[in-house]
């Protein structure tokens, strides 16, 4: 949140803070089921670099794999629980 922290709309920073909230529940799940190595911190940092460099498309390019990361995660996830529920 806190590359959001300079942004001088307040709607906008309402709408990422409702985002980030409502994405709470997919984060925990993701946390609690990840069978892969994944280095977060890592992740971030690189966010925050592309940001501070101004680099608009490397910063989209990497938050949009950061959250598909997680999405990727859970869908697997609750595929398996799927199957292992049928089988």
């Amino acid at each position: 949140m806190g590359i959001y922290a300079g942004c001088s709309s307040p709607l906008l920073k309402n709408m990422v803070e409702g985002l980030f909230d409502q994405a709470e529940r997919y984060r925990r799940f993701s946390a609690r089921f990840r069978t892969g190595e994944r280095s977060k911190g890592t992740e971030h940092q690189r966010i925050v670099d592309a940001v501070l460099q101004r680099n608009v498309d490397a910063a989209c390019s990497l938050i949009q794999g950061h959250i598909r990361s997680t999405e990727l995660n859970v869908t697997e996830s609750l595929r398996a629980m799927q199957a292992a529920s049928a089988g």
